[in-house]
C-alpha cells in the first residue's frame, strides 16, 4: 500500500471493532490529516485479512483502546464473553505472527475523548467506532511524536 512502515493503525475493539489508517507522514501537513482507509470489522478473519491488505511490513505501529473492567461496569457484563477482550487477545497474536512484527500501544479509552475531531473528518469517517480508532491514533501520535498539544480539547 506504501513505503515501508509509514502507517499508523489505530483499533476501536469490541463486537463491532472500528479500525482507521493513517500514514504517518500526513501528521507533518496537517494536525487531523485524513485517512487512508477506515471502516468495522465484526469477526477475527476479517481482522486478519485487514492487516494482509494494510501490508504488515508497511505498519509502523498499532494503537488500540485499552479494555479495563471497572467495578461499576461487572453487573451489566454479567455472562458476556466480552468481546473488546477477545478482539485485543487476536490483534495482538497477529502482530506477534508472521514475518513482520507489529508493535503496538494501548490507550485508556479516555484518551481518544480528549481529541477533539474536526467535523469534517467526523462526518467523513461514519460510525463512531472508526472515529474512536481515529482519536487513538491522533492521540498516540501527539503525544508521542509531537510536544505541542494542540490537538487536545483544553
Amino acid at each position: 500500500m506504501s513505503s515501508y512502515q509509514s502507517l499508523l493503525v489505530g483499533f476501536d475493539p469490541g463486537k463491532t471493532t472500528g479500525y482507521c489508517v493513517v500514514k504517518r507522514k500526513d501528521f507533518s501537513l496537517s494536525w487531523f490529516p485524513y485517512p487512508v482507509m477506515f471502516g468495522v470489522v465484526t469477526n477475527f478473519q476479517e481482522i486478519s485479512d485487514l492487516l494482509e491488505v494494510i501490508g504488515r511490513e508497511d505498519i509502523y505501529s498499532i494503537v488500540m483502546e485499552q479494555f479495563r473492567l471497572y467495578p461499576n461496569k461487572a453487573k451489566t457484563l454479567t455472562y458476556s464473553d466480552f468481546p473488546a477482550a477477545e478482539v485485543i487477545g487476536v490483534i495482538k497474536f497477529l502482530c506477534g505472527s508472521g514475518e513482520y512484527k507489529i508493535p503496538y500501544i494501548f490507550q485508556p479509552a479516555g484518551m481518544a475523548k480528549q481529541i477533539d475531531i474536526p467535523s469534517e473528518i467526523k462526518k467523513y469517517l461514519k460510525t463512531p467506532h472508526a472515529r474512536d480508532a481515529y482519536a487513538h491514533i491522533v492521540c498516540m501520535y501527539h503525544r508521542l511524536f509531537d510536544s505541542s498539544q494542540e490537538a487536545f480539547r483544553g
